[in-house]
């Protein structure tokens, strides 16, 4: 009788164990989700924040269709070139047409998707490339545009 009574214990306490390492990796798990969606959503605010614009820093804005090939393979090569700059040299954004911001910065400097702005450190607009360029291109273009 007492060697089944200490059998069930030790299996209850086995199940206890169980039940809270299941706990605590759901726990953990969620914790690291809701980290995760709370760095997401700060990245892709910054990303979009188009009021930077005119802050002392040259800026590339990419009026960009998440639905377009054309503008994900210019967002594609933008990322590659921007790699080799630091943010404090140039700072780059994207006008989302989806979305009424981006729409609305697209309008009131007339582009279509597939387009990138190209502004000074005070905010005004010093180049239009239109179409997917190639990453040299652009890398000619940004450098062009620190060095005003």
């Amino acid at each position: 009788m007492q060697n089944e009574s200490n059998i069930n214990r030790r299996s209850s306490l086995r199940g206890f164990g169980k039940k809270l390492f299941l706990g605590l990796v759901l726990v953990s798990s969620s914790a690291f989700a809701v980290y995760g969606i709370g760095q997401y959503k700060e990245a892709y605010e910054k990303l979009h924040d188009l009021t930077v614009v005119g802050n002392g820093l040259p800026t590339v804005v990419q009026v960009h269709d998440t639905n377009c090939k054309y503008c994900q393979a210019l967002r594609s090569r933008v990322k590659s070139v921007t790699a080799q700059f630091e943010e404090k040299e140039l700072q780059v954004r994207i006008a989302d047409i989806h979305t009424a911001k981006g729409a609305d910065f697209a309008r009131r400097f007339d582009s279509a998707h597939v387009t990138l702005l190209l502004f000074n450190r005070q905010g005004n607009l010093t180049q239009t490339l239109q179409g997917v360029k190639s990453e040299e291109e652009i890398e000619r273009a940004f450098k062009d545009l620190i060095a005003r």
